[in-house]
């Protein structure tokens, strides 16, 4: 009979297994036997220590007969371990082999971790390190506490626990792996708050990552947490620190850091970045699973100037220090993008010795020196292969690019950036679906940006999607625009005085599309530039709005004079188009993210802001034609009067005027009604501006005085309270 495969565990639910079945010891005084004896593993544990351990200063009146009952009840829980329980003339022990208790375990990971960083094998250590911490599946013993033994027990096997982490953290440090720290280590500063070597560890890990200004708010909040609750300053070493951070010492940056590699400026940077937390977390999940020998694909869509490309390039600049970035376009009119990638490579690789880099030019170089001839300075001996027709030469620089990225993986991680690849042609495509799909071992992340409106959207992108889909190689996320606490954030960190409420109105009217947030911040009176948008905006509409056709065009200007939610019918009334066509040129406008729906059968523009800079296409004369004829429809119509009073009042003529008056008057006594003082008063206001009538203008002059009273009494009441 073979020997049977025993497993004791502590460092989580307390258990013992034996040839994969676990068996039941639920007995609370058996389970505290095990777990003393298993704390000192092939060591005799005195009956005294076991009395003190489980009973305390309460022993039973016959501690050693009640002992002898609890250890015999044990081996029959224990089954075909029971013979590693052993008696002795002065107590008991557990006969367990090194590797078949986890503790034992953890603490020969802990010391091989300690060789590994000496021998300057930091990432080799990092990863024992952690995979000693997932031996930690819950926390140890906590089913046992209300036994005497337990609290100095779990204090040892903490201070175990963490001393594994913090060493974990330092050859993480030492191997450029920062992201990983930021992982998780505020859950182990909120448990750990004394422990200052966690706290040397995340300053130097915020700092690494670019975020110096979080690694000073991070000091800061350690010292004062240290002055206010004991008075004492953090030592030496963590001032030295904090200093060197302010500095920007050189001590501090990554040794042995991957190749040098540029981000690309694909767009602007001089706003500051907020928002996408969700979507950055997804990405970091998978840029960890890179690192860590695996290989993915995010595709980030949406419309354009939502913050595709500047999500991607932020993303970049947060791991250049630990992965090798790579980048291409596929909105190039000079090169083909796998050209474009070849050229990265090339500029890459070229920064290693001539062993090396043969090494890291895969199988494939002489193709790779027929794309880029600059290789050739390096390596002469290289010959070009031009032989073949064009069709023919792409495919093997695709499997050239391929090889050499393949290549470059062992080296370091590799980010690989692309902008706009619904544009895309089939070889960059068919280059992606084979860097997913290889064999061969590969630490790539391919992170791409792509419209999700396009009317040439390349078919074979779609088809590549699914099929990384499918086979899990795939993660697609769509970009809305930022919410309103985002914008605030924005406007925080540029130091907007009062930032909430100037943010619910850019919100209001931006809906967070961040080009159009950042067109506007950047005008001298950014207030103002909501009501009329700047040129760079209107462009931006116009090159949209135009790109759909004239028939379109036209109705979408007449829907911006609206300023309300429309239906089919009531727009196809204003233009007189006919109803059908109309439906179709709406359907066509919400596919391409211009206009959006609000209810069955309705519809409003995505943003005010789009609808704003359509209108201010049309002249005075143009647009007051056009406040007539939407006037006139909505005649009929049971809206508000406010609606029809602010359509009339932008059209000339005794009869608009008239109708003015009505509506305005209206709208004022509604307001009141509403206990809205304030716009009663400015509705009478124009109402008074529509008529010459003495009689009407001195009614108006007192409902408005009336109004405006109430408004300013209900203003002071209102700071009385607060």
């Amino acid at each position: 009979m073979g020997k049977s495969a025993q497993e004791f565990q502590v460092l989580g639910d307390l258990s013992v297994t034996v040839d994969g079945e676990r068996r039941p010891i639920t007995a609370a005084k058996q389970r505290a036997v095990l777990a003393i004896l298993l704390l000192s593993p092939n060591r005799t544990v005195s009956s005294v220590s076991l009395f003190d351990g489980i009973w305390g200063a309460a022993l039973p009146q016959h501690p050693h007969t009640a002992l002898q009952i609890v250890v015999s009840r044990l081996r029959g829980s224990l089954g075909p371990a029971a013979h590693r329980l052993v008696s002795g003339p002065s107590g008991y022990r557990m006969e367990v082999e090194a590797n078949e208790l986890d503790i034992s375990l953890a603490q020969s990971a802990f010391a091989e971790g300690q060789r590994l960083s000496c021998a300057n094998d930091p990432s080799r250590a990092a990863d024992v390190l952690g995979a000693a911490l997932r031996r930690w599946t819950s926390e140890p013993l906590h089913d046992l506490v209300a036994f005497p033994f337990c609290p100095a027990a779990r204090n040892r096997l903490r201070e175990l626990r963490v001393s594994i982490y913090e060493l974990r953290n330092d050859a993480l440090l030492e191997a450029g792996r920062h992201i990983e720290v930021l992982e998780s280590i505020e859950e182990w500063i909120s448990a750990e708050p004394w422990r200052e070597r966690l706290r040397a560890q995340h300053v130097l890990a915020l700092y690494r990552s670019g975020r110096q200004v979080d690694a000073l708010r991070a000091y800061d909040a350690y010292r004062d947490h240290l002055v206010e609750e004991l008075g004492v300053e953090p030592s030496s070493e963590l001032r030295e620190l904090h200093r060197d951070v302010l500095s920007h010492a050189p001590e501090l940056a990554i040794r042995g850091g991957p190749l040098g590699s540029r981000i690309p400026l694909w767009t602007s940077l001089s706003l500051p970045f907020v928002g996408r937390g969700d979507e950055q977390e997804l990405i970091f999940g998978r840029i960890r699973d890179v690192f860590a020998g695996s290989r993915m694909m995010v595709l980030v869509e949406g419309e354009a100037g939502i913050g595709k490309t500047r999500l991607v390039l932020e993303i970049a600049r947060r791991v250049e220090d630990d992965a090798i970035i790579l980048s291409a376009t596929a909105n190039d009119s000079m090169r083909p993008a796998v050209v474009g990638l070849a050229h990265a490579l090339v500029a890459v690789v070229s920064q290693l010795p001539d062993d090396e880099l043969r090494q890291c030019l895969g199988c494939g170089p002489d193709d790779l020196a027929a794309a880029v001839p600059s290789l050739r300075d390096r390596l002469p001996d290289l010959v070009p292969a031009l032989d073949g027709d064009a069709a023919g030469r792409g495919q093997r620089l695709v499997s050239s690019v391929a090889s050499c990225v393949t290549a470059l993986s062992r080296r370091a991680p590799i980010v690989l950036l692309l902008d706009d690849l619904h544009r895309s042609g089939a070889s960059l495509l068919f280059l992606l679906g084979r860097l997913m799909v290889a064999d061969e071992q590969q630490r790539i992340l391919i992170l791409a940006t792509a419209r999700t409106r396009y009317p040439d959207r390349s078919s074979n992108l779609v088809d590549l999607a699914e099929q990384l889909e499918r086979r899990g190689r795939l993660d697609r996320m769509r970009l809305e625009g930022l919410g309103a606490e985002s914008v605030e954030r924005l406007l925080s960190r540029l130091g907007t005085h009062e930032p909430a409420a100037k943010a619910r109105l850019l919100h209001e009217v931006t809906n967070g599309q961040p080009f159009f947030l950042g067109e506007i911040l950047q005008t001298d009176d950014w207030q103002r530039a909501l009501v009329d948008p700047p040129a760079s905006v209107r462009e931006f509409v116009r090159r949209r709005v135009h790109a759909l056709g004239d028939a379109e065009e036209g109705i979408l200007v007449d829907a911006a004079g609206l300023g309300i939610a429309f239906d089919a019918p009531l727009l196809a009334e204003i233009t007189g188009v006919p109803r059908a066509t109309t439906a179709a040129l709406i359907d066509r406008g919400v596919a391409t993210g211009v206009l959006r729906t609000v209810g069955k059968g309705t519809f409003t523009f995505v943003h005010e802001l789009c609808r704003r800079a359509l209108l201010d296409r049309l002249d005075g004369e143009c647009r007051a034609r056009l406040h007539h004829r939407i006037a006139t429809s909505l005649e009929g119509r049971d809206l508000p009067p406010t609606v029809l009073a602010m359509h009339w009042r932008l059209v000339p003529g005794r009869e608009a005027a008239q109708r003015t008056l009505r509506y305005a008057r209206v709208a004022g006594d509604a307001a009141l009604l509403d206990l809205d003082p304030g716009a009663a008063a400015t509705w009478y206001a124009i109402a008074l501006a529509a008529t010459e009538d003495p009689d009407t203008r001195r009614e108006l002059l007192v409902d408005a005085a009336d109004a405006r009273d109430q408004a300013e009494k209900r203003d002071v009441s209102r700071r009385l309270e607060v």
